[in-house]
């Protein structure tokens, strides 16, 4: 039995990884996941826009909840208008 986990068996050609090596992810999994991460991204992004903002002296804290409430909803759209999309395409195929 070979011990180095990077080389492979005798069994699988050159540069291919064995069958049991890993798993492999579903493409839904993958953009559902992507999708989630853009959405806390724009939840930080959209609490940072509400909270911290250019003044008179840089950057100041000051509560906004308009600036907040303008990410949410524009990332709220793009994620929406791309989650229909894909489960759109998903219904087709």
């Amino acid at each position: 039995m070979n011990s180095d986990p990077y080389s492979p068996s005798p069994e699988s050609p050159p540069g291919k990884p064995d069958p049991g090596d890993g798993e492999e992810l579903a493409p839904s999994v993958i953009l559902d996941r992507l999708l989630l991460a853009l959405a806390v991204w724009g939840l930080l992004l959209g609490l940072g826009a509400m909270m911290f903002g250019a003044g008179e002296k840089g950057i100041e804290f000051h509560i906004r909840p308009l600036r907040g409430l303008i990410v949410w909803a524009c990332m709220g759209g793009f994620i929406g208008f791309w989650w229909l999309l894909l489960r759109r395409s998903a219904n087709r195929s």
